[in-house]
C-alpha cells in the first residue's frame, strides 16, 4: 500500500481536479493520473469518474478516503513521534541510486576510518523518499540528482518540507550500453539513435514516470514504448550488459562499465546538464556535543564535488 498515492486522492477529492491537484502537490499531471490509476488497479475500485468538468469522487472511491484518512493521521504521527528518537550518535546518508554516491561513501569511510567512534548507515532509493527521508529526520543528509529541466519542481517540493538545498556540481548527460551493443563504437550518440531500443530505467517516482519523460524530452525523442523498470543498481547494470537496452545518466565509473562490460558515451549537442545537489534541515546546527555531524555534512558535500570534477567532467 502507497499512503502517498491515497494523499494524492484525498487532494483529488478535495479540488474535483487533477490539474489543481497536481498544481498544489507541486507534481505533474500525467504523474498524477499514474499514481490515481496504480491505486485503481491495486485494490480493485474505481476512485473517480473522469469527465469534461473534472475529477468526480464515485461512492467506493469516497468509501475508500473515508477509511484510509485514520491510516494516514496515524502514519504522520508516527512518523513525527519516533523521528526525534533517532539516536543522536548515528549519522545516516540517503540518496538517489547512483554510482556517484556510492564513490562519496567510499571516500568519506576513508576519511573517518581512524575515527575512534562512528556509527553511520548508507541508504539509496527515489529522490522523493530521500527527501522525505531529510525531511523525517531519518537522515541527516540527501544526496540528490535530477536534470535542469526537473529544477523548478525539486526546489520546490524542497521548499514546500522547510528544507535547504545545496546544489554542488553540474555534469553532462551519458548514455550507458553494453560493449557488445550496435552503437558501443561511436563517439557522440544522437537522440534519435536510440529510438529503436528500450530503456531501462529505475521503477520510482523521480527515477521513472516523470524523469523518463523529460529525459526523452532532452534527447530530442519520443517517450520510448518499450521500459525495463527495475529496483536496485545492480539490476540496472546486469540488464544493460545483458540487453540492448540503454540508461541515461551521467558517466558510469570506469570500474562498473569494465566490471559490467559497459560503454558510457555522451550526447551530442545537448546542454541540458545534470545537477548534484546535498539536501538537508534548515540551519542543521547540531548541538555541541554532535559537532560531528556538521563536520560530516562539510565533508561529504566536499567529496562530492571532488568525484563530480575528477570522474565527471569532460
Amino acid at each position: 500500500m502507497n499512503l502517498q498515492h491515497i494523499k494524492y486522492a484525498q487532494a483529488v477529492m478535495k479540488h474535483g481536479s487533477i490539474n489543481k491537484a497536481a498544481k498544489e502537490l507541486y507534481i505533474t499531471q500525467p504523474y498524477l493520473s499514474y499514481c490515481i490509476k496504480e491505486l485503481e488497479h491495486n485494490f480493485g475500485i474505481r476512485l473517480f469518474h473522469r469527465t469534461t468538468l473534472g475529477s468526480v469522487i464515485t461512492d467506493e472511491g469516497k468509501e475508500f478516503i473515508e477509511l484510509a484518512g485514520p491510516l494516514l493521521r496515524h502514519s504522520e504521527y508516527i512518523k513525527e513521534r519516533y523521528s526525534k528518537k533517532i539516536q543522536k550518535s548515528r549519522y545516516a546518508i540517503c540518496s538517489t541510486r547512483t554510482s556517484v554516491a556510492m564513490k562519496v561513501f567510499e571516500k568519506f569511510y576513508q576519511r573517518i576510518a581512524d575515527d575512534e567512534h562512528f556509527e553511520i548507515s548508507f541508504y539509496e532509493t527515489g529522490i522523493i523518499e530521500v527527501i522525505d527521508q531529510v525531511y523525517y529526520n531519518s537522515a541527516d543528509i540527501g544526496i540528490v540528482l535530477y536534470l535542469a529541466e526537473e529544477e523548478k519542481f525539486i526546489k520546490n517540493y524542497i521548499k514546500d518540507k522547510g528544507l535547504d538545498l545545496f546544489e554542488i556540481d553540474r555534469a553532462g548527460i551519458h548514455i550507458t550500453i553494453s560493449q557488445k551493443h550496435k552503437l558501443a563504437s561511436v563517439k557522440l550518440i544522437h537522440g534519435f539513435e536510440l529510438e529503436p531500443y528500450p530503456c531501462v530505467t529505475y521503477s520510482d517516482f523521480m527515477d521513472s514516470v516523470l524523469n523518463i519523460e523529460i529525459e526523452s524530452n532532452v534527447l530530442g525523442i519520443d517517450k520510448p514504448t518499450r521500459l525495463l523498470y527495475v529496483r536496485d543498481r545492480h539490476t540496472l547494470l546486469r540488464t544493460l550488459s545483458l540487453t540492448d537496452a540503454y540508461a541515461a545518466a551521467p558517466k558510469f565509473f570506469d570500474e562498473d562499465n569494465e566490471l559490467y562490460n559497459l560503454t558510457s558515451i555522451p550526447v551530442k549537442g545537448k546542454s541540458s546538464q545534470i545537477r548534484f545537489a546535498c539536501v538537508a534541515r534548515c540551519n542543521a546546527g547540531y548541538a555541541e556535543q554532535d559537532h560531528k555531524k556538521n563536520k560530516y555534512q562539510e565533508m561529504l558535500k566536499s567529496i562530492l564535488k571532488e568525484i563530480i570534477v575528477q570522474y565527471l567532467k569532460e
